[in-house]
């Protein structure tokens, strides 16, 4: 349990099965939204938030070093926000409609700047045609630079097993 590997192993399966239940709940809340009821992000953003800073523990798994990545083949400030920007379509917006996210991740940074953000954004939005001001807001977000910060956990693998013990239905339940 001291290793690092077990410890990206324990993120991984950790912010995938709660991307499960963030996924159940959204359905549940799109359909609460369609059909006039009131209904209320806050439980799936504080789940997506605690899935971003999980992955700030893991080598692989964060926007920032992606980004980071892609503006040192830039010689310039024009070119590095140019590949930068190329970064972010890849990550988000690029294929377009209808297949808007077809390289999406779950990474550190993405979850806290672009999909809690996008999925606020988009149900404030009061519009005739929401649909094209999220598209306005995705580009924008594309054309942006940076990262916000944020704190890893000091023991991702306690949190992880936090979150496991509050979100599945019987915990105490040995599963073979």
């Amino acid at each position: 349990k001291k290793s690092e590997l077990y410890t990206y192993d324990a993120i991984e399966m950790i912010t995938q099965y709660l991307g499960l239940i963030v996924d159940e709940k959204l359905l549940k809340f799109v359909a609460a939204r369609e059909s006039g009821e009131e209904a209320d992000l806050t439980e799936i953003t504080d789940i997506l938030l605690v899935m971003d800073r999980l992955l700030l523990s893991h080598p692989n798994r964060n926007l920032k070093d992606w980004l980071t990545f892609a503006r040192k083949w830039g010689n310039s400030e024009e070119e590095q926000n140019y590949y930068e920007s190329n970064a972010r379509r890849l990550l988000t917006t690029w294929g377009g409609d209808p297949v808007n996210d077809y390289a999406g991740r779950v990474w550190s940074g993405l979850i806290r700047d672009y999909y809690v953000p996008r999925w606020h954004t988009y149900h404030a939005d009061a519009s005739a045609d929401p649909k094209t001001n999220m598209r306005q807001w995705e580009e924008n977000w594309v054309m942006a630079s940076g990262v916000s910060n944020a704190t890893p956990y000091a023991d991702p693998v306690a949190v992880a097993i936090e979150m496991f013990k509050k979100h599945h239905p019987n915990p105490e339940k040995k599963t073979s």
